[in-house]
C-alpha cells in the first residue's frame, strides 16, 4: 500500500517523516466530536499535535466491490476526492474580500492506493467555529436582519468566486456555512468545482445560482431571495445572469438538489445540521 500526502505551509512540522508516516499520523489524530458519518464517508472534530483543531473528512472504500465502482471516475485514472478537494478549496481560499477567504484553509490531504487503486483518502480543514449550514440556518433562524446579512455576504462571496473564474457544481444550502453571531458565510465540499481562464459568464453563474436557489425558494421569502440576487448584481454588474437564467436554471435542478434540504437528509460527509465548529 502506497501513501502520499500533500501538506500546506507549516504542517510539515506538525506532520513529519515519510508521507506514510504522515498519512498514518492523519488517520490517528484524536477524535474530538463527530460531526457525520456515513458508509464511506466520515467527518469529525479532531485535535493537531501542536493544540489545535481541524475538521478532518475520510473516505474509505474497504470492500472491493465499492473500489470497483468508482475504479475509473476516481480511483485510477483520475485524483482522489481529498485532493480534488483540497487544491479547489485552496483555489476558494485565496480569493479575499476585505472580510477574508470564502473557504476555510486546507491542511493537509493524504491518500492510501494498491496498483493505482484508491483505498482510502483524507482531507484537514481549519475549523470555522460556530457555525451551521445555510439551509439549518434558515429553519432556525428569525430575525430578518440576521438572516438579510448572511444572504447579502453569501451573494458577495459568489461573485467573487465568479469573478475569480470559479464555479461549483456543488452549490447548494447544505454545502455553505453560516457563523451564527456575525452571518459570515463560507463555501465548504467542492469536489465539482471548474477554475475557467476568466470571469464566469452569465450562463454559469446563473446555474450556480439556480441550483442554490432550489433551496431558497422552500427556505428563504421571495423578497430575501431578491435581496441575495440584488446584491449579487451589484457586485458583478453587467457579468450578472439576468432573473430568467436563474429561474430556468433552478428548474434544471428541481427536483435534485431539494432532497438536500431539511427532512432528506444529511448530503455528504461535512456534518450539516449543527458543526458546532
Amino acid at each position: 500500500m502506497r501513501a502520499t500526502t500533500l501538506l500546506g505551509p507549516g504542517m510539515h512540522g506538525v506532520f513529519p517523516g515519510t508521507q506514510a508516516a504522515q498519512a498514518a499520523a492523519i488517520d490517528a489524530l484524536p477524535v474530538v466530536r463527530e460531526l457525520a458519518r456515513s458508509r464511506t464517508t466520515s467527518a469529525d472534530l479532531v485535535a493537531l499535535p501542536d493544540g489545535r483543531r481541524a475538521v478532518r473528512k475520510l473516505w474509505r472504500w474497504p470492500r472491493a466491490a465499492d473500489r470497483a465502482k468508482g475504479a475509473f471516475r476516481t480511483t485510477v485514472a483520475a485524483r482522489s476526492p481529498a485532493r480534488r478537494e483540497y487544491e479547489a478549496l485552496l483555489r476558494l481560499a485565496s480569493i479575499s474580500p476585505p472580510d477574508g477567504p470564502f473557504a476555510p484553509r486546507p491542511l493537509a490531504a493524504a491518500e492510501r492506493r494498491n496498483a493505482g487503486v484508491l483505498h482510502a483518502c483524507a482531507l484537514l480543514l481549519d475549523e470555522v467555529a460556530d457555525t451551521v449550514d445555510l439551509a439549518t440556518f434558515l429553519v432556525t433562524e428569525r430575525r430578518p436582519a440576521a438572516r438579510a446579512r448572511a444572504l447579502e455576504d453569501l451573494a458577495r462571496r459568489t461573485a467573487a468566486m465568479h469573478g475569480a473564474g470559479l464555479r461549483d457544481r456543488e452549490f447548494h444550502a447544505r454545502n455553505v456555512l453560516v457563523e451564527r453571531r456575525t452571518g459570515r458565510t463560507w463555501k465548504i465540499d467542492a469536489p465539482k468545482q471548474r477554475a475557467g481562464r476568466g470571469e464566469v459568464a452569465a450562463a454559469g453563474a446563473a446555474d450556480d445560482l439556480g441550483q442554490l436557489d432550489v433551496g431558497l425558494a422552500l427556505l428563504a421569502s421571495p423578497a430575501e431571495r431578491e435581496g441575495l440576487f440584488g446584491a449579487y448584481r451589484a457586485a458583478r454588474g453587467a457579468a450578472a445572469p439576468s432573473a430568467a437564467q436563474i429561474e430556468a436554471a433552478r428548474k434544471r435542478h428541481h427536483p435534485k438538489e431539494s432532497r438536500r434540504l431539511p427532512g432528506h437528509g444529511v448530503s455528504s460527509a461535512s456534518g450539516r445540521a449543527d458543526n458546532g465548529r
